[in-house]
């Protein structure tokens, strides 16, 4: 697999997308690295006092993307602890009608 070289202290963007259709409802959705809560978007406004410590002021979503169905999360000031496997799941109710994972890797970032 290849990716693109991404340096410490840089910022780098993992995608997600939803179909534009799904938007109409109200969503919810979550970006994970393993259990640990990085970004939350819900009831139309980003859940920046639910997200974990290490991701404050680090990660969040690019606002005006949003209404084009663009989850893709910004994370910067990359930390050699940031590598890992990013899931992003979209819920419309309780149901998961989206789920991406984006790999980061310390100078690489897979599938972004």
């Amino acid at each position: 697999m290849t990716g693109k070289f991404i340096p410490l202290g840089g910022s780098v963007d993992l995608l997600c997308q939803v179909d534009k259709s799904l938007l109409e409802n109200s969503l919810k959705v979550e970006w994970r690295r393993a259990e640990t809560l990085v970004h939350l978007y819900e009831d139309g406004k980003s859940g920046a006092e639910e997200q974990h410590q290490d991701y404050h002021r680090r990660a969040h979503f690019l606002k005006k993307k949003i209404k084009e169905g663009n989850f893709s999360l910004r994370l910067k000031k990359l930390r050699a602890g940031d590598e890992g496997v990013y899931r992003c799941k979209v819920f419309r109710d309780q149901d998961c009608v989206r789920s991406a994972d984006a790999e980061l890797k310390l100078g690489k970032c897979v599938w972004c």
